[in-house]
């Protein structure tokens, strides 16, 4: 792709934010742009906890994955911590699980079949 068309595709991207965001701010108290504002938000919202299910079968599948995610929970959502202070105490930990061990990160990979030699082409006799 020419780099001319990205800067076209950025720069349309920009433009339609913007105007997205003046419409908002002129027309938010309109009632029928708050009814489907709310609606949006609505469905927002949904996509936000499929997304958030569809991840957690992926990704939580240990218990110390789990924990990680339920002190996340615990110290944002139940305590209100601020989120900078959760991921300082956080981000360590859940690096320290997830770094490499010492070992081998896969098995050896197994030596190829040992093959016999082709015995040579039949030649009739002369």
């Amino acid at each position: 792709m020419p780099p001319w068309r990205c800067w076209v595709c950025a720069w349309f991207q920009v433009a339609l934010i913007l105007t997205l965001g003046f419409v908002y701010f002129t027309f938010k108290e309109v009632p029928a742009v708050k009814g489907a504002l709310h609606g949006a938000s609505a469905a927002a919202v949904a996509l936000t906890l499929t997304m958030v299910f569809k991840t957690g079968r992926k990704c939580l599948t240990g218990p110390v994955p789990v924990a990680l995610f339920a002190a996340a929970f615990v110290l944002t959502g139940l305590l209100r911590w601020p989120l900078l202070v959760s991921l300082a105490i956080l981000a360590p930990l859940s690096l320290l699980w997830a770094w490499p061990r010492n070992g081998p990160p896969h098995p050896p990979p197994h030596p190829p079949p040992h093959r016999a030699p082709h015995p040579p082409p039949h030649r009739a006799p002369s």
